[in-house]
């Protein structure tokens, strides 16, 4: 009886042991891959942000639009669309410089980390001598501030570094991207925008002069309606490229896909060759895809004409 028992006790101690490991692995999957296996108690959701991208799109956006047209004060059909154009361009813009953005943030957060463990015996050493000394004047305040430094490379490297460690930072900064500040990155965005533009414009003749004369001294760029908007793409594509892992968008293909929705043709640009109706002429809206490549939401493309 006592054998049996203590049998019954081992396989218990198992049981717990492959417990603790299946709810181990489970929190450890949740952390790679959120867009499988979300978190309930996040506060940036990725199937919560799904439906935000939506509403911006089918809202914001549209809001954008209309007010690039009261800014270029005409309605005219070729205005409507490059209204469309450059609202898709701008968002476009901020992908680029965030995305930019997260991938410099996980490169000097792989240093800093690395830094820090290989100082953790001084750091320790430093915090309780501090600790000691404030005990030993027989009243404890307010610990005192105490510097800390080691060496961060500013360049990309392959060194080691603890994943571990720079996946939860990463998964911290996921939790935060609603609060974060991001009005640092606005000038940059807006040259990219520029540049982008200017593009666009040798490619196609159809852009008039006058609306990129506008984008090119900044004069649209800088009015208060243009702003308002490229602040907005910049913090939900934020919160986009800082999901675990990050959602993308597509809008470089030059020919019609199935994530693609042909929205229309456009004459302004001649065809290279084959069948037109497949060949994009630009996109009035990227698609977007989360980190597991699952399509989220069509792009809206206008194709050549013959």
């Amino acid at each position: 009886m006592e054998e049996e028992l203590g049998i019954l006790s081992v396989k218990d101690d198992e049981i717990k042991q492959l417990k603790r490991r299946i709810a181990f692995l489970g929190d450890k999957r949740v952390k790679q891959d959120q867009s499988q296996c979300e978190d309930t108690y996040s506060e940036n959701q990725q199937s919560k942000l799904e439906e935000e991208f939506s509403s911006f799109v089918d809202g914001t956006r549209v809001d954008a639009c209309d007010r690039f047209r009261e800014i270029y004060k005409t309605k005219d059909q070729i205005t409507d669309v490059h209204c469309q154009r450059l609202a898709c361009l701008i968002f476009e813009a901020s992908y680029e410089r965030m995305n930019g953005a997260k991938e410099a943030l996980v490169e000097s957060f792989k240093e800093v980390s690395k830094g820090m463990i290989e100082c953790a015996p001084n750091i320790s050493f430093m915090f309780t001598s501090n600790e000691n000394l404030e005990k030993a004047k027989g009243e404890y305040r307010y610990p005192k501030p105490f510097e800390v430094r080691f060496s961060v490379s500013l360049m990309r490297q392959n060194s080691n570094y603890p994943r571990d460690v720079v996946d939860a930072l990463m998964l911290a900064v996921k939790e935060t991207a609603h609060d974060c500040k991001l009005d640092c990155f606005v000038e940059d965005v807006k040259a990219i925008i520029q540049q982008k533009w200017e593009s666009w414009r040798s490619k196609d003749k159809a852009v008039t002069i006058y609306h990129y004369n506008h984008i090119k001294n900044k004069s649209v760029l800088d009015h208060p309606k243009v702003l308002w908007y490229i602040r907005e793409c910049i913090k939900i594509v934020w919160r986009m490229i800082t999901q675990v892992p990050a959602m993308k968008i597509e809008y470089q293909s030059s020919q019609l896909r199935s994530f693609h929705t042909q929205t229309g043709c456009y004459r302004g640009m001649p065809s290279k060759g084959g069948d037109p109706k497949e060949e994009i002429a630009y996109y009035l809206w990227p698609a977007l895809f989360d980190g597991g490549n699952r399509l989220v939401r069509k792009a809206e493309v206008l194709c050549k004409t013959a």
